[in-house]
């Protein structure tokens, strides 16, 4: 059981008893901002009769320099790295910050990963220069963006924007609020699964790369989800969950089955693209180099 703790002020906010945890003193709405160089950090919820908190492990509370200031409803944290902080030695940045349900949250990192599970209602805006951004069942507004990097989420929803520069995006998606949600990929892969019975218009687009479709698209539908790639592959499967019945999707489109819009028709595969956009994607190959390869292959 952990000690009963009590504050001491510094000029960044309050420090409980356990030099490792730092109390976030949010108002109505909850809303933070959050901003470190590298680490691993986690957004779970606050457990019922406690405090909101960010909290450290012990090899972390030594090298990395916790601000935490508040400005108006806004909690201000940043992770930074201590003086006497050495890149060449055992080093790591952990940190988990425990939130209420409804959070407005903004977390950046320059090299990392954020980590998020369950929330609901919340609102979320996560920017990862380099590194992973992974969600488990949360469903709000969300945005994410990463330059060099992945998206992989489980059981999301709500509204979507979703962004990479160069990498992959990885979606398992069992509620859309009526709308348009975008989700795109500069240079990479869009993979997503779209629960079963959901009333959604799917459009496409690749400018170099491969499409496949396997979800029924309803022209009329109530959401509208975009995804995109530069030079990628593009892939929409029906996934194995059901859409939750506690997060009910608009009427189902009632129109005959042989006069609704079919989804479009795949690209035919080309081994040698393929080829390309994987080493692409595996760095062996800059966008350049790999334009000037399809061009004298003749695919450009």
């Amino acid at each position: 059981m952990q000690p009963a703790a009590f504050a001491r002020s510094n000029p960044w906010g309050t420090v409980m008893d356990n030099t490792n945890i730092w109390e976030l003193p949010f108002g109505a709405p909850a809303e933070l901002e959050l901003h470190t160089e590298w680490g691993s950090l986690s957004l779970v919820p606050v457990e019922a009769g406690r405090q909101p908190r960010l909290e450290l492990t012990r090899g972390t509370a030594e090298n990395i320099a916790v601000h935490v200031e508040k400005n108006g409803n806004t909690v201000r944290v940043a992770l930074e790295p201590q003086r006497n902080f050495h890149w060449f030695g055992g080093w790591e940045c952990r940190a988990t910050l425990y939130v209420p349900l409804d959070v407005r949250a903004h977390l950046q990192t320059n090299a990392g990963s954020v980590n998020v599970r369950d929330f609901e209602g919340c609102e979320l805006g996560v920017k990862a220069n380099a590194g992973k951004i992974e969600l488990e069942h949360v469903h709000g507004l969300l945005h994410l963006a990463a330059d060099a990097g992945s998206v992989q989420g489980r059981d999301v929803g709500g509204y979507l924007d979703v962004e990479t520069q160069a990498g992959s995006v990885r979606l398992e998606i069992t509620e859309l609020q009526a709308g348009e949600h975008r989700i795109r990929a500069a240079m990479g892969s869009v993979r997503v699964e779209l629960a079963k019975g959901l009333d959604v218009c799917v459009d496409t687009h690749t400018s170099l790369g491969s499409v496949h479709n396997n979800y029924p698209s309803h022209q009329a539908a109530p959401a509208r989800l975009l995804l995109s790639t530069e030079m990628g592959s593009l892939r929409v499967d029906e996934g194995r969950m059901a859409r939750s019945p506690a997060r009910p999707a608009a009427a189902a489109h009632h129109a005959p089955a042989e006069s609704r819009p079919q989804p479009p028709a795949e690209k035919p595969a080309d081994p040698e693209l393929e080829r390309i956009l994987k080493m692409v994607e595996a760095g062996e190959l800059s966008a350049k180099e790999a334009d000037d390869l399809l061009q004298a292959l003749g695919r450009a």
